[in-house]
């Protein structure tokens, strides 16, 4: 019964692909013997004549070829050789294959015939198995491949009755699953139901190709592979050729295919587990390995990349001056990795920046190889970890965790009650499930990409238990891929200590404290009274509720108020700031700017100045597709997504953000800054207020340390050694970087989306 089942889904799927495959640059079904085609499938594509018709008749003989052919044995379940015989290519494949229109050149016949052929193997070799999942699977990898050239008025017919066809298949699946034989399927309403579709098909069909479509359709044709390689094509033309809610829709579908095929379905995946606290010592080796995990965020189910099974990843914990080797596994199967740690002064070659990027780190290939990392840890702070292959997608989908380095000579000393370590993020969830992402592109290049739910350790339902009167270090992070978040707890009281690499030089009391992608920020927190105390995350427009804290009336068995009350001046750090204090007047010695480009079209920011002339009309021009210049955000900052589906359809193939060196006007990549060991550099970052969309941009330069000499002209009276600087639109930045670590780095904007779509350079230090 189960090589029954799969025959009768195998005849509705060759019905299926009739007409498609006739519709496929003027394909046409010649007699074989077997069937008899009318003159109307002898229509050229390309010609723009209609080809319903064709598909109609088409139709109609392939319900009277199967129909003699079903007839010829007793029953379907009786005679399983002939029909095996029929799926193995000798009738089958020639009644698929036919000849073709001249218009067609031989590769694209060959193509076309490689398909069809690719499909009836697939179709006979789950026969025994009758995998009608993966057969399903199988269908809609080829509607979708077809629907994705077809323009919307044509596409959403053809989806809707590719969707009928297929739950046919599965009425049919059910029927003869149940113990019918197909010759009473044949007898029956249901087989006179699944030719009727062709009234489906009209509403497409009945529309004239362009020859661009058809065009279309052939290219696709010759690009097919296996059914794998077929998915990653389709996901990566997905952007280009499709918009709004059906092109999400369509990667939403594929992807659940890809899944599917690769058997990382929801089922198949392992929960999601705590995340642990490692101590590691000098020379230990720890190993981590990336898998996918099911999580459940906002009351959905969703699938979600982790390290060593969980989101964050393991904290690791380590003390200053030591050296540890991490190695990382890659058990993705469909996506190369590395392992980034940022902000850490480490060996060149252990980075995690691949080649592609002008970095000499080895991926961990998607085939689950292992690769070992040397990692050093010269200073105190909080620093993280994160891939630098498509961190848009592992970043976006959990693929982070912190390192805690301490000292207790130079580390932070202030007696405190208990430590917590957030790691602060978002994630996008559509329709109850993760976003999807395209596989050779970045989407949602221009702003990058903001999640709908705000994540605190993975979890939106974050929440930490504390007696009265306790004092609690909070070590912050910020892994989101372009959400700035502005913290605070109110009732509570807050002093901020420490920033990316260690202690400021004078502590201060803060109402919030305002963290960028990549940033990390140490603030004491002191709660005076019992009762719930909210995280929360506060923009110009909303609030928003990041977890709970809930203070008991047990008061603290140790009394740290009085040290929190009083703001240390940190003398050793004093005294290492105090060096660079003729810094603070000297010109700079670099100057970069950052701005956005259409690709084609050049940097037009010099033109884009005012809200009239130049900016009005290409304003105009760009149907709203972006902000043209005009009015800077506030505090040049944006909050929130305010371009919905522009900004999703927006790719790294279609803009450019740049980072420029003004002073030899050399762009991204072709910077080529040198410097010796030891060097001080001033830079003077400015974020271009006329450029197309002005927004912020946190600027992260690798493997050396720097301090904020002033922003905006204004002196920084505390600084602290950072790895990352936040540069709101509109605004100036002044750095001194301390080049003290050979090798060769890379500077970029830490938006994930932006790096990928060209904001980033390189650098040595000899």
């Amino acid at each position: 019964m189960k090589t029954s089942t799969t025959v009768s889904v195998l005849l509705v799927w060759v019905i299926t692909l009739s007409p498609l495959a006739s519709a496929m640059g003027g394909m046409d079904m010649m007699s074989n013997g077997t069937m008899n085609t009318t003159d109307s499938m002898h229509t050229n594509m390309g010609s723009g004549t209609s080809i319903m018709t064709g598909t109609g008749n088409m139709m109609n003989t392939m319900h009277s070829a199967s129909g003699s052919m079903m007839m010829s044995g007793s029953t379907m379940s009786g005679n399983m050789t002939d029909m095996k015989q029929m799926c193995n290519g000798k009738k089958m494949a020639e009644m698929l294959k036919g000849k073709f229109r001249s218009n067609l050149t031989d590769d694209e016949k060959n193509a076309v015939k490689k398909l069809i052929d690719s499909h009836v193997s697939d179709m006979k070799n789950m026969m025994d198995g009758a995998d009608y999942s993966k057969m399903s699977a199988l269908h809609d990898v080829f509607v979708t491949s077809i629907a994705s050239y077809l323009n919307p008025s044509k596409k959403d017919a053809f989806i809707k009755s590719m969707d009928n066809m297929k739950s046919m298949m599965g009425n049919i699946h059910s029927t003869t699953s149940s113990g019918n034989t197909m010759m009473a399927m044949m007898n029956g309403n249901m087989m006179g139901n699944m030719m009727n579709t062709q009234g489906a098909h009209s509403a497409m069909m009945g529309k004239k190709l362009s020859l661009q479509e058809t065009n279309l359709v052939q290219e696709k044709l010759k690009s097919i592979g296996n059914n794998q390689s077929r998915l990653d094509i389709i996901l990566s033309k997905i952007d280009k050729l499709l918009s709004g809610n059906i092109k999400e829709s369509v990667k939403q579908k594929l992807q659940e295919i890809k899944d599917l095929i690769a058997g990382n379905t929801l089922s198949s995946l392992p929960e999601a587990k705590p995340t642990s606290i490692i101590d590691l010592k000098n020379g230990d080796t720890y190993d981590i390995t990336v898998s996918r995990v099911k999580k459940m965020i906002g009351g959905n189910e969703v699938v979600m990349l982790a390290y060593n099974g969980s989101v964050p990843g393991p904290t690791i914990r380590a003390l200053k001056g030591s050296s540890i080797k991490v190695r990382l596994t890659n058990t993705l199967g469909d996506m190369d990795t590395t392992l980034h740690s940022h902000g850490v002064r480490l060996d060149n070659a252990f980075d995690g920046v691949p080649p592609e990027q002008g970095g000499e780190t080895a991926v961990s290939k998607t085939s689950g190889n292992t690769v070992e990392y040397t990692i050093k840890f010269p200073d105190t702070g909080a620093f993280w970890y994160h891939p630098h292959i498509r961190d848009d997608i592992g970043q976006g989908m959990g693929l982070y965790g912190n390192y805690i380095i301490s000292d207790t000579a130079s580390g932070f000393t202030n007696p405190v009650n208990s430590e917590e370590y957030l790691i602060l993020s978002d994630i996008l969830i559509n329709s109850g499930k993760t976003a999807s992402f395209p596989k050779d592109v970045t989407d949602h290049a221009i702003m990058g990409r903001y999640g709908n739910t705000l994540l605190v350790n993975g979890t939106d339902t974050y929440s930490l238990d504390a007696k009265k009167g306790d004092v609690i270090r909070f070590y912050f992070t910020n892994a989101a891929s372009a959400r700035t978040f502005n913290l605070s707890i109110p009732g509570a009281k807050l002093k901020l200590v420490g920033s990316d690499m260690g202690k400021y030089a004078k502590e201060t009391f803060v109402d919030s404290v305002l963290v960028a992608p990549a940033e990390r920020y140490v603030v004491e927190a002191y709660f005076p009274t019992s009762g719930k105390y909210t995280l929360t995350h506060t923009t110009p427009d909303k609030s928003y509720a990041l977890g709970s804290m809930n203070v008991s009336t047990t008061v603290s068995a140790k009394d740290n108020s009085t040290s929190f009350g009083t703001l240390k001046t940190n003398v050793d750090v004093t005294a290492e700031m105090a060096r660079f204090e003729s810094y603070y007047a000297k010109k700079a010695d670099k100057n970069i700017s950052f701005s956005l480009t259409m690709k084609g079209m050049g940097d037009m920011s010099g033109m884009m100045g005012g809200t009239g002339g130049m900016n009005g009309m290409m304003g105009g021009m760009m149907n709203g597709w972006m902000m043209m210049g005009g009015d800077l955000p506030k505090n040049g900052l944006e909050w929130e997504d305010t371009m919905g589906a522009e900004n999703a359809a927006s790719n790294s193939d279609s803009i450019t953000w740049q980072i420029t060196d003004t002073d030899t006007n050399k762009v991204n990549g072709d910077i080529d800054w040198s410097f010796k060991k030891g060097d001080l550099v001033k830079i003077r970052v400015t974020n271009d207020a006329n450029t197309m969309h002005p927004m912020q941009h946190p600027f992260h330069i690798h493997g050396q340390r720097f301090i904020i000499l002033s922003e905006n002209g204004q002196k920084n009276e505390s600084p602290v050694w950072k790895d990352t600087v936040l540069v709101p639109a509109g605004q100036s930045v002044e750095i001194l970087v301390d080049m003290s670590n050979p090798g060769k780095w890379m500077d970029h904007c830490h938006i994930t989306e932006h790096l990928h779509s060209g904001m980033m350079f390189g650098f040595s230090v000899k």
